[in-house]
Parts: C-alpha cells; structure tokens; sequence
C-alpha cells in the first residue's frame, strides 16, 4: 500500500474505532501517518504501538496569524454589509452574543483547514483517510462546534478535490447523536400551554410577595460569586438574594414553581443540588415569556440574522472560502441548525426575563457575565434604573500598542465579560481598568475593587521554608472547539509542560506542581503517559488552586486569571506556552540581553531559553527576590481599591450616591455624541456598535 497516506483522527471515539477495527482489518495502515489533534489519542495511539503527528508539531504562529487575518476580513465584510443596507441592529447584547459564537465557529472551520494545509506543505501525500460523520439537525442547544460535531472528514475531502488527491472517507456504525432543533414556538402544544399558565399562576404569586422584600438579583452564584453574596448578606441582614434561570416547560416546572412559592410564603431559604449557593427566591423566565408572549416581537433579530447569512454567502462573490477552501455550506447549516435558533430563542428568553424584573423589583443586580441572558440583564436593569454592577471573573489586558491580535481578542471577549450595560463596572486589577476605561469611553462608572471573584488573599507565612524552590503550573485549558490566538490547544497545552518538565526534572532542589483537571480531551492519565514524571513533579487535581499557590515561589501559566490571582498575591509569574506567539501582559521576551530574574513577569519564547532561565535560576534561587514596587503596575494598592461589599453598602445605603434616571440619560447622550465625532474622523463601525 501507498505510504504516502495521511490519517485524520479527531476523537478518541475514532481512535478507538481506528485501532479496533481498521488496523485489525489491514496492519499497513499503521505505517500510515497518523494525525492526532489531542493528547488522549496520541496516548491511545501509543499505548498501542502506533506512532502519530501532534497538531502542536504542524500550525503555528503563522497559521493563528492567517486565521486572526482572515477572521477580521469577514467581520468588516458583515459590518459593512449591515451599515449599506441599513438594516436595524437588535440589542448591543444580542449582537454581541452572535458574533462570540460566530468567531468560534468559523475560526473552527480555519484551523482545520490551516491544519490540513500545512500538513500537505510539510508531506507530499497521495491519499489523505478521515472520518465522516452523519450529522443530523445539530439542534439550538449546541451554540458554537462541541465535540459532538466533527468536521475534519468534510475538510479533507475538499482539500482532496482541489488538491487531485484520493481521499477515503471512514464512518461509525451509527452517525452523530442528535436532539433536534429547539425551535421556538409562541403557541405550545395544550398540555405545554396549560403547565405554562399554572406554573406561570404560582411563581407569578411568588414573584409579587418577594418584591416586597428589598433584594439582590444575581445572574449566577458561579465564579465565586456566593462568597459575596454570603459576606453581604451577613453585613446586611435585610437583604435578600435571588437568581433566575431557563426553566423547563411541562409538569416538572408547575412543581417547581409551587415549591418556590412555598418557600418564599415561609421565608425559608431555596436549597438545591443544582444551586451552588442557597437564595431566598428564584424564577423561571420562560412562564413570564409564555404568559406575555402576544407582546413579544422578533421582527429585528429574525430579519438581521437573515441578512447575516446572506452577507457570508456574499463575501467577494466567491463564498466563505479560506486556504482555498469554500466551507460556507459547512457554515450555513451549523448556524441555520444551531446558533441562529439558539439566538432567537435567547431573546424570548431576555423578553421573558424583561416581564420578570417588572415585577420582581430587585433593588440591585449584580453579574460576573456580559454574554446572552446575562447581558440582557444588565440593559434590562439599565432601562429600569436598577443599580446593577458587573464583576467580570476573566482576567483582561489591554494589548492595543504592542501585539494588534492579542488586543483584538481582548477586545472582543471584554463585550462579554468586562464591559456592558450595567451601570457600575467593578474592576480588580489595574490591567483590567485599563481596557474598561478604553472600552467604556467614560459611559459607565468604574469601580476599583479588591480582588473578589478571583485573587482573593491567601495567608503564605505559615509556609513551610525549605531549600526546595517550587513552581506551579496552572493555565486555563481549552477544548478543541475554543481555539483563540490566546488559548493553547490541548496539544500545544502538553507541548508547554513537557517542555517545562524536561528543563526542571535535572535541577537539584526544584519541585513542579502541576495543577490540572480531568476534561474528556485531556485526562491526568493521559498527562502522566506523555510527561517526563519525577519525584519532583507533581500533577495535583484536587486541592484548590489558592491553597497550591501557598507554596509556589513562581507561577508558570499562558493565559489564565491565575497569572492575576498569583501577581495579586505577590508570586512572580512566567509566561510560556503557545510555541510563544503570545504574552498575556506585555512584556519584553527573556534573552541575554534581557535576563533580569527579580521580576514581577517575565515572558520567555522557546525552549531554548526557558532552559537559560531555570538554568540562571537555579544558580540564584536563594537570591530571588522580586521586590514590591514590581507588582505595583499589575495589581491595586491599599489605597487604590476597596472590599467590594463595603462599596456596595456605602452606595446602598446612601441613595444620592446612585445616579438618578437624568444623569443615566446624560451620560449615554454624551456617549452617543462622542461615537459621533469618531464616526465623523473616520473610525469604522464607531456607531452601528456591531460589536
């Protein structure tokens, strides 16, 4: 047989099945070569004797590059389109939303492409082998591409065609699991309807007796969150937390909702295994969305998704097409079968979650998110002139002037965490108000807190002192569906630690802490199989993070709000991973002209000179030192921030600290006039706020 074949295995599923069932049949294809895009396979594959690509040792800073490239190229095309036509933009958290999936989406579709291409630069390959997957209606459920949904066999085969090469198409028994499309429906069926109004009849009553109580409405308790709303709650007796939620329809909810209204009737608290944090009322928004729904309209959202799609199927009269490669038919079904009934029924839900608050009440709102219903509360809260402030849980750099696709990634995930319609915008590290402030244009109020949602103090005198230096290593890992120019693959995310493995397993008196947990695409086992382990490197899953960082001496992350919660505790931080493509917070890269240690971060590029800087280290350690005027840039001083809950009680409890509904109006005719005057110098896309 041709050695001069490519193998594509994208899941372990297919690993399996590969090795089971293919190999089984014809012992040639494992002189294939074999492309893995994930550590658990590459440790499958192994464990059976055969050897395979990682997609860390194919694309790189070029390919992110290409993709960031092409990615700003289609979203000027749409912006513009939408601008010519003239066609009405829904809400800022509306669009907002559609454009976070969107880029995930297409950018999927890219990196396979780019993947595969620069597989066929590095090879000549006659024969190119992948799985095909039947895929059904993928259902409003599934946003953006999960791991359920697996396109790589769909790539090949066109680059195939348009390469003349002979392309094998491998299938499953059985196609890909399917729920179908949650479609909305305005007029249920009658037994949906009836369960609809009874529950509506008992959460409504709810709803009315626990507006009377002064409240707190919370978009989640997640993110630590709950801590907050413990220590307010304990300093403010009065006061009351509540949450919402989807909701399901039928008999499950009507039971619900007679359980909620029982325990707010007899002011006892809402425990549930689902419910991190225990609250005082919580609601469905589909009852509110169903009993109101002849005043609910969707013209705009509907039309303008409509003329997305038409805009993508235009882009320069040649289709979506990247590498060479047309995947607008790909494009369209994932969003015609996914994000687009997933849109329209998140604004019924933010419809129904709109009735809620009427009558409802809550006094503040607070939340740790910006994106979907979350950001329809802070325009809802905004609208009814609720104090409302967002905390974001992400961490948040500004890049504008030194990596342009580092500032633009920051910029968009800042719409969904950072920035939005919420009144206040409390902030916990000096980075973070930097981009708050370039973002906001002075539209909304900054809050400088105290690290809250992460960072919190940690207490390290009680660590024991050893001649051991201790490194820990903790990186926010991404799925394969989630590949930003900030985020490491799975593959990449391995590549990282083995690197920094094989550098400190030969240093006397260093210890490693790896600080990990299991996902489906990367397990601890797996981690232990492809790592260089030693007595001295430890991978730890369980404990906490914070109590891991009582005893590091130095933080090694790529991007993560650890690298915020480290520097806010005053542990130094290195930067590597990515095959150095990114620093997280500005910096220039380590090298011999540049090999300072007592630094608060330092950003090294390759391996070659993270051995140099362990190597320095390791000769220094008991020297090491980063004095505290280096952390003053990345983290607040006493006197810059405060406890964020005696913030709140201060506005709280003083009224004319809030602004009245004029000065809201005031502000935002202020913003308006600003976006104007950038409009007019010639700022594309200042006012249509696309983004």
């Amino acid at each position: 047989m041709n050695k001069t074949r490519l193998v594509i295995l994208e899941s372990i599923e297919e690993a399996k099945y590969f090795v089971d069932f293919v190999c089984s049949n014809d012992q040639e294809y494992k002189k294939s070569d074999i492309l893995s895009l994930s550590p658990d396979i590459r440790a499958y594959l192994d464990k059976n004797g055969i050897n395979s690509l990682s997609s860390a040792e194919i694309a790189g800073f070029q390919s992110y590059q290409a993709i960031m490239d092409k990615c700003e190229e289609l979203e000027t095309h749409v912006k513009g389109y939408i601008r010519k036509n003239n066609i009405e933009v829904p809400e800022d958290y509306f669009v907002n939303t559609f454009f976070f999936y969107l880029r995930l989406i297409w950018r999927h579709f890219m990196w396979d492409i780019e993947l595969l291409n620069k597989c066929l630069m590095r090879k000549k390959y006659g024969k190119i082998i992948a799985f095909k997957h039947k895929r059904k209606s993928l259902g409003a459920q599934v946003i953006a591409i999960n791991e359920q949904q697996l396109y790589m066999g769909d790539i090949a085969e066109k680059i195939c065609q348009k390469n003349e090469l002979e392309f094998t198409a491998l299938a499953f028994p059985t196609g890909i699991k399917s729920k179908g499309i949650a479609r909305i429906s305005l007029k249920p069926g009658l037994f949906v309807g009836l369960c609809s109004r009874i529950g509506f009849m008992f959460i409504r009553l709810a709803a009315i007796l626990f507006s009377k109580k002064k409240s707190l409405l919370i978009s989640s308790p997640g993110y630590n969150l709950n801590l907050v709303c413990e220590e307010l709650v304990a300093k403010k007796k009065n006061l009351e937390v509540c949450q919402f939620y989807v909701g399901k329809e039928g008999i499950v909810e009507i039971l619900r909702s007679m359980a909620i209204m029982f325990c707010v009737l007899f002011s006892r608290k809402i425990k549930n295994k689902l419910l991190a944090y225990p609250v005082d009322f919580i609601f469905s928004v589909m009852p509110f969305a169903r009993h109101y729904a002849g005043e609910y309209k969707n013209a705009v959202p509907e039309i303008y998704l409509n003329k997305i799609l038409g805009a993508l199927e235009q882009v320069k009269g040649d289709g979506v097409v990247f590498g060479g490669i047309n995947y607008c038919e790909l494009l369209r079904q994932k969003l015609s079968d996914g994000l687009i009934p997933f849109m329209l029924r998140l604004h019924f839900k933010a419809f129904g979650l709109k009735k809620a608050l009427e009558i409802i009440k809550p006094n503040y709102v607070f939340s740790q998110m910006n994106a979907g219903l979350y950001g329809a509360l802070g325009l809802f809260a905004k609208k009814a002139n609720i104090p409302s402030v967002l905390i974001s849980h992400g961490s948040h750099i500004a890049h504008k002037d030194y990596d342009k696709y580092a500032a633009r990634e920051h910029e968009m995930l800042a719409k969904v965490i950072l920035v939005g319609d919420y009144k206040y915008l409390a902030v916990q590290s000096p980075h973070a108000r930097e981009l708050a402030a370039q973002m906001s244009n002075g539209y909304h109020e900054i809050i400088c807190i105290k690290p809250t949602l992460w960072g919190r103090s940690i207490d390290r005198s009680s660590r024991l002192r050893s001649n051991q230096f201790t490194v820990v290593y903790a990186a926010t890992f991404k799925l394969r569906h989630d590949r930003r120019y900030i985020y490491e693959t799975s593959d990449e995310f391995i590549q990282s630690l083995k690197d920094l493995c094989e550098v400190i397993k030969d240093l006397p008196d260093f210890k490693l802490i790896i600080k990990y947990r299991n996902n489906f695409e990367l397990s601890c086992d797996t981690l232990e199989e492809l790592l260089p382990i030693s007595n001295d490197i430890v991978i730890e899953n369980k404990r906490p993070f914070l109590d891991v960082l009582k005893e590091a001496d130095l933080l090694v992350s790529f991007s993560s709000t650890t690298i915020e919660e480290s520097l806010s505790n005053k542990v130094p931080v290195l930067l590597y991973g990515g095959q150095g493509r990114y620093s997280h917070i500005p910096c220039d890269p380590f090298s011999n002209a540049n090999n300072g240690l007592n630094k608060a971060v330092t950003f090294i590029r390759n391996k070659d000179d993270l051995m140099k800087y362990f190597v320095l280290l390791s000769r220094q350690a008991s020297a090491f030192k980063v004095p505290d005027q280096e952390f003053a840039k990345h983290r607040f001083g006493d006197n810059e921030a405060e406890n964020f809950c005696d913030w709140f009680l201060r506005v709280a409890d003083n009224p004319q600290d809030i602004d009245s509904e004029d000065d809201w109006e005031i502000r935002e005719v202020k913003y308006k006039v600003m976006q104007n005057d950038k409009k007019n110098k010639g700022a594309e896309d200042a006012t249509c706020k696309i983004l």
